[in-house]
């Protein structure tokens, strides 16, 4: 079985100097404020870094809209803890296979947090992030190996509806039933060791059973499991993992200790020596200020330092500085193809900008399809919701109906008692048979009424649902045109740029390059070969996503 990173779950608490309310804005890429403090948080940049691929959150069956809106749910589980030591979160981190999409790989978290959701009976709100593009110890990623991970973040409380006190006789439509959703009791089965490896492993299986599925479906081995190497019977030791502070160090070409013990610990040893060109250098710069050396500037961070990783050689067409994703991507193949026309320095400039915006709509198009699947799904489920409301209020108010014809029959054939219990004492001295009859009809009633304040709620959810759809097709059309005049750009510089493009774009973002990439019109009569590549219909995709040039 192939080494794979397994789920974590961590525990935000106020003692510590957490925020519920800044990790879910840094989780969802939003700006929200800490009430509790007054305190801003503002992580929309990694939004518009297309840091964040997607977002939603997953309750109940009946939760309030509320639950829905970051800022209000999130301000909630701040004002339900009270003490300056409350467990506030809890994270749970999941690894998505490489190879699965997008998509998909929003699909497998929001299969995990619904089964975190159904026996928690909370909300959880998710936030796929994208995988730095270099790894723990500061060394670049292949472009395959750069994936995807989601955080399922959830209050330490449960969702439960507190019903108010209030009673009455039942006659009214809107005498009873009145009732508020609340975090009520702290999820105790995961605050003690016993209850909590239970919990967790139940969990940890479902991601396991969730990343095989879809791990396959992408033409993956599914390999994945949530068992320790130990229950699995194999003699391997898991890989030393370095933590924030580590990583950020080794990334910024400083030695840690932790990353020494990891080259150290590594099989064979060689296999990691110096951790990048930057960490080799950073040597070099340390042994000079031990000599007394000023004024050193960064000219230290050439490309001739020795490195024993194996990495790729520079391409030859990106200098220093060079952008890197699809631009760079675009670049570099046109670099190998000497015979298609070359972009002068000015043009270049300009190309980069087009390929940059076309890169940044195509996720964002990749982006807004996700949340308008979802908003979808969550419109779905309210329309069901509501005709399962209407079909239970039918029956009860059939019932309510026969409670209070049940209270009129006895009225009817009772006077005596009745009249006798005014005389004793009045409505406190009712008989016990009548007083019974009303319980049971005051129930019926309470019942009716909340469930037409669902069906209200589920009607309100529904039209809510349609908007949302409405604003997120409207920005994706936008999204759509800048494609389409980014592309018609980069494409009249050549024409061959048509295909150029279409080779290095990513496989999930070809489809919608494809469908925004400009007609080309034949010409007469075709002056050579090339032009000839040019009016062929468009190129057939691989399994991969991409097309064969």
């Amino acid at each position: 079985m192939t080494h794979h990173a397994r789920p974590h779950l961590t525990t935000h608490t106020r003692s510590k100097g957490h925020s519920a309310v800044a990790g879910v804005a840094y989780r969802l890429g939003l700006r929200l404020q800490d009430r509790r403090t007054g305190e801003w948080h503002d992580y929309r940049r990694r939004e518009a870094g297309d840091e964040i691929v997607g977002t939603l959150t997953v309750a109940p069956v009946g939760a309030p809209d509320w639950v829905m809106d970051p800022q209000a749910a999130w301000t909630a589980v701040e004002a339900a803890e009270r003490r300056k030591d409350s467990q506030l979160a809890h994270d749970f981190r999941l690894p998505i296979p490489f190879g699965v999409s997008d998509a998909d790989a929003l699909a497998m978290a929001r299969r995990v947090a619904q089964r975190i959701c159904d026996d928690l009976h909370t909300f959880v709100s998710i936030g796929l992030h994208r995988d730095s593009t270099v790894d723990a110890m500061g060394i670049a990623k292949p472009h395959d190996r750069v994936g995807v991970h989601a955080h399922l973040y959830f209050p330490t409380r449960r969702l439960v509806f507190q019903a108010d006190a209030s009673s009455g006789d039942g006659n009214s439509e809107g005498e009873t039933g009145e009732g508020t959703w609340v975090l009520g009791d702290k999820l105790r089965v995961l605050s003690t060791k016993a209850t909590a490896a239970a919990c967790i492993e139940r969990f940890n299986a479902e991601w396991a059973a969730a990343a095989n599925a879809y791990a396959a479906a992408a033409g993956q081995v599914p390999d994945f499991s949530h068992l320790s190497y130990a229950r699995l019977g194999l003699a391997k030791i898991p890989q030393l993992t370095l933590g924030a502070a580590a990583t950020a160090m080794e990334r910024r070409g400083e030695r840690s200790w932790k990353g020494d013990r990891a080259r150290a610990s590594a099989t064979p040893p060689t296999d990691i020596v110096v951790s990048s060109p930057i960490a080799g250098a950073a040597e070099r710069l340390a042994a000079r200020r031990a000599d007394g050396e000023q004024g050193i500037s960064r000219a230290w961070l050439d490309p001739l330092v020795p490195i024993t990783v194996r990495r790729a050689p520079p391409l030859p067409s990106l200098s220093e500085g060079s952008p890197s994703g699809l631009a760079g991507r675009f670049l570099a193949e046109l670099a190998k193809k000497p015979e298609l026309p070359q972009p002068t320095p000015e043009q270049r400039s300009r190309l980069i900008a087009w390929l940059q915006c076309i890169e940044h709509a195509l996720r964002r198009l990749a982006a807004i399809a996700l949340r308008v699947a979802d908003l979808r799904d969550r419109r779905r489920r309210d329309d069901g919701a509501r005709a399962t409301f209407l079909v239970e209020l039918d029956d009860r108010r059939k019932r309510r109906a026969e409670a209070r014809k049940a209270i009129a029959d006895w009225l009817d054939a009772h006077p005596w008692q009745v009249r006798l219990a005014k005389i004793m004492g009045g409505a406190e001295r009712r008989p016990p048979e009548l007083m019974a009859l009303e319980g049971s009809a005051a129930a019926v009633n309470t019942y009716v009424q909340q469930l037409k304040r669902g069906v209200a709620d589920a009607e309100q959810r529904v039209a809510e649902m349609d908007s949302r759809i409405k604003l997120a097709e409207a920005e994706m059309q936008l999204m759509h045109r800048q494609v389409q005049a980014a592309t018609a750009s980069v494409v009249g510089l050549a024409p061959l740029y048509r295909m150029v493009l279409l080779s290095v774009a990513d496989g999930e973002h070809t489809p919608a390059l494809v469908t925004a990439m400009p007609e080309v019109s034949a010409p007469t009569e075709p002056a050579s070969d090339a032009v000839e590549v040019v009016l062929r219909p468009a190129p057939r995709l691989t399994p991969g996503g991409r097309p064969n040039l």
